[in-house]
């Protein structure tokens, strides 16, 4: 009889844990499985635990779990408002709701439908590199890659994926097997695109990785994306390469560009490497930097150009 009540109703008063997993699901619509990945993979709520594992909510933590549903209906990212505090959330619900006629019109458009459709795949992907469903996620992507044109593909899923990726490892929402079992299902997919752009034959050359320390590889290989697609004939070298092979690599191939993601390597030791780089590179060859989140100073040596985001680089690109 207590299992009974303790999963359909209150147990407790005062902001005390009142609900299990099964009749918060009842009262918010929500799935267990979406309400798991919202707290694993976004933190949006730090359930308690009952003696035996299972977990309960309060009151507050159902209405939050409400106002995030209703701001995902009305066309929010999850991944933009898990996080805010529940004031906030209600202060957004009813700006909505005050625009809800102006947001009516643009929820019509083929755009908005669309940012909703990426925005759905992005949490498919996610949730199935969670759960290492590896062969998933690999759908999803390669589906992805093979009808949206390659700015959508980029900038529409690409680039909030590397960065909510990058964030969810950061804070700790994904472990070190998710982000690699992400890492390699993107690097086979992008890798094959990237065939793709191979360059015209006599192009000018870039050389993409990331730098000795630096083992996330996301940026890098959109970066080796964009240059193809921009016409440059790319030599991606992956992650974690010492300055001495980058700059062997860049000589041997010509390159006029070499193009480096920085995320979370040390800055420090990074930066040596940079002026290490630097040093040994031919002085008519570039050494751009970049990376979101990254501990990039501004100020950088002498003959190191930081790129500040990928619009900045698509810039440079086209007009070399």
């Amino acid at each position: 009889m207590s299992d009974d009540r303790q999963e359909q109703g209150p147990l407790t008063t005062d902001g005390q844990p009142n609900y299990r997993m099964g009749a918060v699901a009842r009262m918010t619509g929500l799935s267990p499985h979406t309400i798991r990945v919202w707290e694993r993979r976004y933190g949006a709520l730090q359930p308690d635990r009952s003696p035996g594992g299972d977990r309960l909510y309060t009151d507050a933590e159902v209405q939050r779990l409400r106002l995030l549903q209703q701001l995902k209906s009305a066309g929010h990212a999850i991944g933009t408002v898990a996080n805010l505090p529940t004031a906030e959330l209600e202060r957004i619900l009813v700006t909505s709701r005050a625009r809800a006629q102006p947001v009516g019109a643009a929820m019509a458009s083929p755009q908005y439908t669309q940012a909703l459709a990426l925005d759905a795949a992005r949490e498919r992907f996610l949730s199935a590199v969670i759960v290492l469903d590896t062969l998933a996620a690999d759908r999803i992507l390669a589906q992805l890659v093979g009808t949206l044109e390659l700015h959508q593909l980029i900038h529409g899923f690409l680039v909030p994926l590397f960065v909510e990726i990058g964030d969810s490892w950061a804070q700790g929402r994904l472990d070190a097997a998710q982000e690699h079992a992400a890492s390699a299902i993107l690097r086979n997919q992008l890798a094959m695109l990237l065939r793709l752009y191979p360059g015209p034959s006599g192009s000018r050359c870039v050389v993409v990785g990331t730098p000795r320390g630096e083992w996330h590889e996301f940026g890098a290989l959109l970066v080796a994306l964009v240059a193809g697609s921009h016409g440059w004939r790319v030599v991606y070298l992956g992650p974690n390469l010492p300055a001495g092979e980058i700059a062997t690599a860049a000589r041997r191939v010509q390159a006029d560009k070499v193009l480096l993601s920085w995320v979370c390597a040390e800055p420090k030791d990074t930066l040596e490497e940079l002026a290490r780089l630097r040093a040994q590179l031919p002085a008519a060859t570039a050494l751009l930097v970049g990376g979101h989140q990254a501990q990039i100073p501004e100020r950088l040596p002498q003959g190191i150009t930081r790129v500040h985001d990928l619009a900045e680089l698509e810039q440079q690109l086209a007009l070399d």
